[in-house]
């Protein structure tokens, strides 16, 4: 077995960027070898969730928007950060499903965090099964939203994985925590 590592010291640390979406700062750090570190970027942000919404017969509710990073519409499950009249994980994945779906439902199921990026961000990701779900209304969405919506079941989830149309890693990541919890094999890789 291996020796446990150590964390790096934090020397200083300064705000590069702070606003309503991102904080970025610069830490100073040394390593365990005594090895300066400088600068060491780090994005700090609220916790984020993301809903598996499941509806009776099995299907899941995915959304399609188009993502300004990578310039290209793809699929995603509804999700977003905790806002701060958010009072859990819980509360934001609620919200998020109802804004972004106009969906409701009658279980959620917490199946896990997992870091967004552990070298280089603070936050973490909750993952929700949100159980039998039901329109109770219409999307709210914000400004930098236009989100369709799609029925699909599991498999053909994973052959928009396939196609490269789903590209979203951290929700990715959760998909085997709902595989776990559903006590689903993984599917095959479309040929």
């Amino acid at each position: 077995m291996s020796e446990k590592r150590k964390p790096w010291i934090t020397e200083s640390s300064k705000h590069i960027l702070q606003d309503e979406w991102i904080s970025l700062r610069a830490d100073t750090c040394r390593s365990e070898r005594n090895e300066e570190i400088s600068p060491y970027y780090i994005f700090e942000y609220s916790p984020w969730v993301c809903i598996f919404p499941l509806t009776a017969d099995g299907k899941l509710l995915i959304t399609e928007q188009y993502r300004h990073g990578i310039e290209q519409v793809h699929f995603e499950f509804p999700g977003g950060g905790l806002d701060p009249s958010d009072a859990s994980p819980l509360e934001a994945a609620r919200r998020e499903l109802l804004e972004e779906t106009g969906h409701t439902a009658q279980e959620f199921i917490e199946l896990g965090s997992l870091s967004t990026d552990p070298a280089k961000n603070t936050n973490r990701l909750h993952y929700f099964l949100a159980k039998n779900i039901a329109q109770v209304g219409d999307q709210q969405l914000d400004r930098t939203e236009d989100i369709s919506l799609k029925f699909l079941s599991l498999n053909d989830v994973f052959s928009l994985l396939d196609q490269e149309q789903f590209l979203c890693a951290r929700q990715t990541g959760g998909l085997l925590l709902l595989l776990r919890y559903l006590n689903h094999p993984i599917p095959s890789r479309a040929t």
